[in-house]
């Protein structure tokens, strides 16, 4: 069954900064890289959105 469609990334103000990834996972254990050389340290919001619509949003903190 597949889980994830997409992983946006946004800072503090809801815009969007960066995609960290835009496909389909199946379920289960992922791992993804994400270069965040172009971005400041601080907080942002890692949106995880399902095929069937429904979000979650967690908190990542980036210290340089």
């Amino acid at each position: 069954r597949d889980l994830v469609r997409s992983r946006g990334l946004g800072d503090v103000y809801k815009r969007q900064v960066d995609v960290v990834f835009d496909g389909t996972l199946s379920a289960g254990m992922t791992s993804v890289t994400w270069n965040a050389s172009s971005l400041p340290s601080g907080a942002y919001f890692l949106k995880l959105s399902t095929p069937d619509g429904s979000a979650s949003v967690q908190k990542v903190m980036l210290m340089k």
